[in-house]
């Protein structure tokens, strides 16, 4: 997704050739433009216009649609986890989108904020909180936090490896750190120049999502 000429496209690009298949504008986001996008388990497109409303790209028809974020829930970070449900999160908080049902679920006292969350397909949504040397655990079905993991600083972006370690990413900084979540081992590693990510930089969250049948 990108903003062109005062608006805002979602391109369906072929990953093999690079050619752009197809051209969807987002008007009810205008020149405002998405910040995050992830895509489920059906193929469709998801975008977050910060702090404001998440939009749809149907991956059949290409129809769009939007709904408004929860009031005061968090508007920064994007994720899909296995049952095909959004989340956005920001500062310490989440809040999840059931497209079955449409309806909002946020963490207590939920409020903005920035930083990057994802899920690790098992009921957990990991998530760092601005700005402080924190990842937070929270509970998929209760929308719930229920553990803290002390790292050396704050991350930026969030992801989990294929081996369920939780990674982030310092915000354009030098430093990636490695977070085991059942022993709390933090592994650093350095020498990056600038780095930042908020997204699924792994791809483990696209792998997560649940499949369309066929």
């Amino acid at each position: 997704s990108g903003s062109f000429q005062g608006g805002t496209e979602v391109l369906l690009i072929d990953g093999d050739t690079g050619d752009i298949d197809e051209t969807v504008n987002i008007p009810v986001v205008g020149s405002s433009y998405l910040y995050g996008g992830a895509v489920d388990g059906d193929g469709n497109f998801w975008g977050l216009q910060n702090s404001a409303r998440i939009i749809r790209v149907d991956r059949e028809d290409f129809t769009v649609q939007d709904w408004s974020l929860p009031g005061g829930g968090p508007g920064y970070g994007l994720a899909v986890d296995s049952q095909n449900r959004i989340w956005t999160c920001g500062g310490g908080h989440a809040s999840r989108f059931d497209p079955e049902t449409e309806q909002w679920v946020s963490t207590p006292i939920a409020g903005s904020g920035i930083g990057g969350c994802m899920t690790d397909g098992e009921g957990t949504l990991y998530h760092s909180r601005y700005s402080q040397g924190v990842i937070i655990a929270i509970d998929t079905e209760t929308v719930t936090p229920y553990y803290e993991y002390a790292i050396p600083s704050y991350v930026h972006g969030i992801s989990i490896d294929f081996n369920g370690m939780v990674w982030g990413v310092t915000f354009a900084s030098s430093n990636a750190y490695r977070l085991d979540p059942e022993t709390e081992v933090v592994d650093t590693y350095g020498g990056l120049v600038g780095a930042y990510t908020y997204s699924d930089m792994t791809g483990f969250g696209l792998s997560s999502v649940s499949q369309a049948a066929g």
